[in-house]
């Protein structure tokens, strides 16, 4: 904890940092450190040639991850926009725009080039992903409160199995793309 404590300290010094311009209380209180939440994560490694070449998950609390990994930090957040995006990332979609430009790593540079589709939080389309995406997840139990949380955006995709859901996840994001049936 506090080797996170004093790297969040001196990214919080720069601007360009995750936690730059972050306020001081919670910069330096280990309590806020992002590990002690959910988090989005994706494997760097990747090649256009595997079967998925954006493979991203949601972190259980206290898990650790090498710098082959990459974590999503919300500096504003409301519950379901870490499912959002991981609906996202989960999608064909987003797998695709991936492999258009990976060659070996997928860096946070690439990654951010990639574009995600904007949605209101109010927007149905959005919240349906946010609530498959937690629904995909496997139910682990340090998750099963913010699975509890993703569905309940919207509670109906409790009754859909995973390739119902995983099919229906596609064809929310490819909307959200503005793409039709016969684009995607």
């Amino acid at each position: 904890l506090k080797r996170l404590t004093d790297k969040r300290l001196n990214q919080a010094r720069g601007v360009r940092g995750a936690f730059g311009g972050m306020p001081d209380s919670w910069v330096h209180d280990p309590k806020t450190l992002p590990i002690f939440g959910p988090r989005i994560a994706w494997r760097m490694v990747a090649r256009s040639t595997d079967t998925r070449t954006f493979i991203a998950s949601v972190l259980p609390p206290e898990v650790l991850v090498t710098h082959h990994s990459y974590c999503i930090f919300f500096r504003e957040f409301e519950p379901g926009d870490d499912a959002y995006l991981l609906g996202v990332f989960s999608s064909t979609a987003f797998d695709w725009l991936a492999r258009r430009v990976v060659e070996i790593n997928l860096t946070g540079e690439l990654v951010s080039a990639l574009p995600v589709p904007v949605a209101d939080r109010s927007n149905p389309l959005r919240r349906r992903v946010a609530a498959l995406a937690g629904h995909l997840v496997a139910p682990v139990d340090s998750l099963n409160e913010w699975r509890k949380a993703c569905v309940a955006l919207d509670s109906d995709v409790i009754e859909l199995g995973r390739a119902e859901a995983e099919n229906e996840l596609d064809a929310c994001v490819f909307l959200l793309y503005g793409l039709d049936a016969e684009e995607a």
